[in-house]
């Protein structure tokens, strides 16, 4: 069984976003393609009213583009990015000016996907759920939405 880790990726000058580590190597077995659509395990907590959990829709097309909204207590911001293809898995990261870039991968898990984020110091696994339909990616849009409208009303 050969198995490949984002270090010799970037090395290869392929992909570059991640750091070796063990909990971001995948087996050549392994390998199936991602189906365009939702997929997310964003909940509401009735006790809190917060939400919680990760969003993501991968695009078809030629474009790779995939939405991506990453709930702590409510969805704030929708962010859409481009991402690189290798061997059936995407990667892609996300960040706001003066802080680390938050680092995604995305792989098959039979309908569903694993996405595994590798921060600066720490890397979460996470399995979404493919969805009918947006929740957590509607909630950051319309939170943006509205926050722009308050941004152009304090303008005035």
């Amino acid at each position: 069984m050969v198995k490949t880790t984002a270090a010799a990726l970037s090395i290869a000058g392929a992909v570059g976003l991640f750091c070796s580590s063990s909990a971001f190597s995948r087996s050549y077995d392994d390998i199936s393609p991602i189906a365009p659509g939702i997929y997310g395990n964003v909940e509401f907590s009735a006790d809190t009213g917060d939400l919680g959990g990760i969003e993501i829709e991968i695009h078809s097309g030629p474009n790779r583009i995939v939405d991506i909204t990453v709930c702590e207590g409510w969805c704030e911001y929708a962010y859409q990015v481009t991402y690189e293809e290798l061997m059936g898995t995407i990667y892609f990261q996300i960040g706001n000016t003066g802080f680390p870039p938050r680092k995604f991968r995305v792989s098959a898990k039979g309908k569903n996907v694993l996405i595994e984020e590798d921060q600066e110091f720490a890397a979460y696994k996470y399995r979404l759920k493919r969805q009918k339909m947006r929740f957590g990616l509607s909630v950051a849009e319309d939170s943006m939405e509205e926050y722009a409208e308050e941004m152009k009303s304090q303008a005035k």
